[in-house]
């Protein structure tokens, strides 16, 4: 039987997991140096469209390829970054057959040859039904895989980091419930003890992952699990970015964890802020394991037939995340309160001290994607970040993203060499890319669950405008609203006009919707209230015009293009929502064609979506519950 165990030393970092393209070698080589700074520890090589990692598992690395691995796994260890190598055979291995546990091996030898001393076995996003073979064989997929692995971690010399990710990998695919799963009860009981088992939560993408959950799972498991997290990952939906910071994890997770491991968005330049405030976390989390309390006996539980030698060696805590030998049992909830207080992690604060350093990235001239090693670290991920400040964002409403324009890039890929020495952080121009263009660029693109706080408002405003409008045209003039007769309306130029529609709900002159009653009248106030509050959404999104427009011009080429797409679609739905309000005050009528709204896009996606708005009385599909 496995014990449970949690292990010395914390694994911190990045696995690269994602599907679609991988990262290039100069981008990977500028993560470990960006690791190095922030202390964080391990690199999980598992890209899904490495043919050789996942697809073409059996097929030996070239000479070519060997070396530009050897290359990565030198250069991460000289930064002090475990460099773990994971394959992942499980979409068409044979697991009774010989010969193909003998090429597992064989693929493994080759990569020890290279330098690597961490392994990984992946077993996720695999069909769970063995093939005839098998079946025969062994009376669960469970027994195959855990035989499999242990029979390979047994040829590598047990090697002190090897890693393990089942197939059911998050509570909402244990089968039936994580409590009662075979699969992982057998994984526990049988899967080597000193084998590290990767969790990504209650679902694949983890809004929060409670405590309560990790006991449970580490109950069954018999050892504290590694977190994959999903949280800023984006190959499942390519239209969105994260830019948001790391939330959702409490620091008192650390003690019952043996790692986390961030698989971020897919664009390498998007991940400043995901990687930098994971390193925050860890380093509050660390310190709040360390703090000595005389309850810390309590935690400190002697590991049923330990007989390690190294458990007394002195380690580095920056460079390790190491924490005492703990048990996987929780510790007293009043210490871990009172320790939390001591040792806060406040998202918004960390995120505010990640785009500090962040805005230095995007004003250094770069032209292409390259391995780049700052001369200093100018904001440490040590700094204290205590103090409490309002929550970032709001929940996620529908998404009104059905309708937008892209537009040419020419003008930006096409743009001429700027006249700046490499490494500089010479502003372009008299009016550059700013720390609220950053902040403004992050909040349209925060996390899966959740909006930032000016993205939300611009929606919500949008929504009310268009829920409350006059519908009937405003003229302005010399500073004085004047309401002009519309179409088949009775109301003249001082008087009350009636709101078409007998459906819509009454509005008070303070701007906000009655509960119950319907006015059949708006008052010149309400429409200058109205007015007051179209004219303010205009402002936002010629702000967000000028955002984008800022950051086309910064200097580090390499970065807007992993971002630049993604802001050039928001934007351009961003002015379709400012040209559908422009449209209202306008009448709303074919009669003023200047302020019609633009031209959606075409595609069979396009129409797909507009579909979908045509379900429900008009009900995003967005609002649904997804299967994460």
């Amino acid at each position: 039987m496995a014990s449970s165990r949690k292990k010395e030393r914390f694994l911190c970092g990045v696995v690269e997991g994602f599907y679609g393209r991988p990262w290039t070698t100069e981008q990977r080589l500028d993560l470990f140096s960006r690791m190095s700074r922030w202390t964080m520890n391990s690199y999980l090589y598992a890209p899904k469209d490495d043919d050789k990692h996942r697809a073409s598992w059996r097929e030996l690395y070239t000479l070519e390829e060997a070396d530009e691995l050897s290359q990565l796994i030198r250069d991460a260890s000289s930064r002090g970054v475990d460099f773990i190598y994971a394959i992942s055979p499980g979409l068409d291995i044979t697991f009774s057959k010989n010969s193909e546990v003998a090429l597992l091996k064989r693929k493994l030898d080759q990569v020890t040859s290279l330098g690597c001393k961490s392994f990984a076995i992946l077993f996720d996003d695999i069909d769970c039904d063995m093939c005839p073979a098998d079946a025969k064989v062994f009376p669960s997929f469970a027994h195959a895989q855990v035989t499999i692995t242990n029979d390979v971690y047994s040829h590598l010399g047990h090697p002190e980091v090897f890693l393990f990710c089942p197939t059911e990998y998050c509570a909402s695919r244990a089968v039936p419930s994580v409590k009662d799963s075979q699969y992982l009860k057998h994984l526990g009981e049988e899967l080597h003890p000193t084998i590290d088992v990767m969790w990504t939560g209650p679902k694949v993408i983890s809004k929060k992952i409670p405590i309560s959950s990790i006991d449970d799972l580490s109950r069954v498991l018999q050892r504290p699990p590694v977190i994959w997290d999903n949280l800023h990952a984006n190959d499942y939906d390519q239209r969105r970015l994260f830019l948001g910071p790391y939330v959702g994890r409490s620091v008192s997770l650390l003690p019952r964890l043996n790692g986390v491991l961030t698989n971020p968005n897919c664009e390498y330049g998007a991940n400043y802020v995901a990687l930098h405030t994971l390193a925050q976390w860890s380093r509050c989390a660390y310190a709040l394991s360390k703090r000595p309390s005389p309850t810390r006996q309590a935690m400190q539980l002697e590991v049923e037939g330990s007989t390690d030698s190294d458990t007394s060696v002195d380690r580095d805590p920056v460079k390790d995340w190491g924490t005492p030998p703990t048990s996987a049992g929780p510790a007293p909830l009043d210490f871990e309160s009172e320790l939390e207080e001591l040792h806060p992690y406040k998202p918004t604060q960390a995120l505010e001290v990640a785009l500090k350093e962040w805005m230095l990235e995007f004003r250094v001239s770069r032209r292409k994607p390259e391995h780049y090693n700052p001369a200093k670290d100018l904001v440490s991920v040590t700094k204290a970040v205590d103090g409490d400040q309002s929550h970032q964002g709001g929940p996620i409403a529908g998404d009104i993203d059905s309708i937008d324009v892209r537009r040419n890039l020419s003008h930006v890929l096409d743009e001429p060499e700027l006249d700046l020495d490499e490494g500089t952080a010479t502003p372009i121009s008299a009016d550059p890319f700013s720390m609220e263009d950053l902040r403004l660029l992050v909040d349209y693109f925060y996390l899966p669950h959740q909006h930032g706080k000016k993205a939300m408002h611009i929606l919500e405003e949008f929504c009310w405008l268009k829920e409350n409008a006059p519908g009937y045209e405003v003229l302005k003039a010399n500073g004085k609203l004047q309401i002009r007769k519309g179409e088949n309306r009775d109301s003249g130029g001082g008087e009350s006009a009636k709101v078409p529609g007998a459906e819509r709900d009454g509005m008070r002159s303070d701007g906000e919707v009655s509960e119950g009653g319907m006015d059949e009248e708006m008052t010149p106030l309400e429409v200058s209230h109205w007015c007051e509050r179209a004219q303010r959404f205009h402002d936002s999104c010629e702000g967000v015009d000028q955002m984008c427009s800022r950051l086309t011009a910064v200097p580090n080429r390499p970065l807007l293009y992993d971002i630049y797409q993604y802001m050039l679609d928001a934007k351009e739905t961003t002015m379709l929502l400012d040209s559908y309000i422009a449209w209202l005050e306008a009448g709303g009528s074919e009669r003023d064609p200047d302020h019609e709204p633009h031209v959606p896009k075409g595609g069979i996606t396009a129409e797909m979506q507009h579909a979908m708005y045509n379900l429900c009385d008009c009900v995003p599909i967005y609002n649904l519950d997804t299967p994460f």
